[in-house]
């Protein structure tokens, strides 16, 4: 009878388990917390199965859920354009159209990222909005207060949101001075009330800052010192940011006030203030054609839904010449591995530089199968050594750039806010083609040595890759 009894509750845990992993693959494309489930399936597979088919698959609280789309200032007739039908699809999901009145300065080196960023920061008159993932007690860090300081004593409406969990160890202290000196601070959705433990996917990974509504510093790169610097080390993480004035600025600032009321329950009016022009002609660094075509594009929960997926599947699947992509953590979802599989058996030149060894031991493991079943269909994958590549990009044909704070992995494409810039213009595409070549040019081609403790542990970390 203990036999029968052990047998039948093996059964009963193996079907349960069954069930549940059927579920998990035909509920959704990307189940939230997908690991824990598995481990309490395994604990108690009937308990389990119920909980799971009762709460399990839930991509987000209801304060998420409920957030409306975000309402993006609409350039003027005469500065829309959509020529490319990857914006129309933007457009078609309730975005905006391009802007044609932006100037985009690339900055491509930790010098040149402080420069720029902290001219943005001296450059406010009016107002200084901050968002970004990571904020640390660093250099840059302490020099960022100091500024903000500065600028809110000075009379500059100065606001600064850093998120709950990227920024968890930033000190109170430091945002309480530039509350005192008569700045605004907040974290988004901290993570100190137990609730919250809950909700760690959701982050907000936006990196950017706004001035005076019509200048904005923008891309993936946090305001650290190991990614900008006067005084780069070997170390040094591989980065680049935008500098842009014009209309997509003026919708940047959209989102960062999205983001303060939804953290805040304070809403803040948008200025009013007309957007100027781009001198491109009378501007001594910029030539006419610099004029650059961008569309904003915000990802997660106040953007249309999967509106990554969409444009960047959409994108690699029409793709004639070439996708090129830049990212610190390769975890794509099973439709985007299978997009750039069939983008290299129709001839399409698909290259993915990511670091050799990222700041994220897991993340490495787990994408593993992934660059090595790229690899064997022809694609060329390229690691690069000895420092941490944190750059996003993907960059189709001659068509369009996607460059912002989206990974290409799955916490980028479904479980994060972050914030990305579409630029169709000719000569920054082609600027940044030169510059990915200039990358490849330092990289190791192909992936790392195919051996069994490598495979073990990429099948074991790739269970919980959504966490990653």
């Amino acid at each position: 009878m203990t036999y029968l009894s052990i047998y039948v509750s093996m059964l009963v845990g193996a079907l349960c388990t069954v069930v549940a992993l059927t579920a998990m693959e035909r509920r959704e494309k990307h189940n939230i917390g997908k690991f824990g489930w598995l481990i309490l399936l395994l604990v108690t597979p009937p308990i389990g199965l119920v909980l799971f088919l009762i709460f399990g698959g839930k991509k987000m609280s209801a304060e998420h859920a409920n957030r409306q789309t975000v309402v993006l200032p609409k350039p003027d007739e005469a500065d829309a354009e959509v020529e490319s039908s990857l914006a129309r699809i933007a457009t078609i999901r309730g975005l905006p159209k391009p802007s044609r009145n932006n100037r985009l300065r690339m900055v491509v080196s930790p010098q040149s990222m402080y420069e720029s960023f902290f001219e943005l920061i001296e450059s406010a008159k009016e107002r200084l909005l901050i968002h970004t993932f990571i904020l640390i007690d660093d250099q840059v860090g302490n020099q960022l207060i100091e500024r903000l300081c500065e600028k809110a004593r000075s009379g500059v409406e100065v606001r600064l949101m850093v998120d709950g969990f990227g920024s968890f160890l930033f000190s109170n202290e430091l945002l309480k001075r530039v509350d005192a000196a008569g700045g605004h601070t907040t974290r988004f959705k901290p993570i100190t009330q137990f609730s919250r433990f809950a909700y760690l996917n959701f982050r907000n990974h936006r990196k950017y800052a706004i001035a005076d509504g019509d200048r904005a510093f923008v891309g993936g790169a946090n305001f650290v010192e190991y990614e900008m610097t006067l005084e780069p080390k070997d170390k040094t993480w591989v980065d680049y940011g935008m500098r842009i004035d014009g209309t997509a600025a003026r919708q940047l600032e959209a989102v960062f006030l999205s983001d303060w009321s939804f953290t805040t329950g304070v809403d803040v009016v948008q200025t009013q203030r007309a957007i100027p022009d781009v001198d491109v002609e009378n501007h001594p660094a910029v030539h006419a054609s610099d004029q650059t075509t961008l569309q904003v594009i915000p990802v997660g929960p106040d953007g249309p839904p999967e509106v990554l997926d969409d444009l960047w599947m959409t994108a690699i699947n029409r793709a004639q010449e070439r996708v090129w992509i830049i990212t610190p953590y390769f975890i794509p979802p099973p439709m985007a591995v299978r997009s750039l599989a069939m983008a290299v058996r129709r001839g399409v030149d698909v290259r993915v530089i990511y670091p050799d060894d990222s700041d994220m031991t897991p993340a490495d493991l787990a994408r593993h199968d992934y660059v090595t079943d790229l690899h064997d269909l022809g694609a060329k994958l390229l690691r690069f050594p000895d420092k941490m590549v944190h750059a996003k990009m993907l960059l189709v044909d001659q068509e369009v750039v996607y460059s912002g704070s989206a990974n290409f992995d799955m916490r980028s494409f479904f479980l994060n806010y972050e914030v990305v810039i579409a630029i169709f213009s000719q000569a920054k595409i082609d600027q940044l083609a030169k510059w990915f070549v200039e990358l490849e040019s330092l990289c190791i081609r192909g992936p790392k040595p195919d051996t069994w403790p490598r495979k073990i542990l990429g099948v074991m970390t790739r269970i919980f890759d959504e966490e990653l």
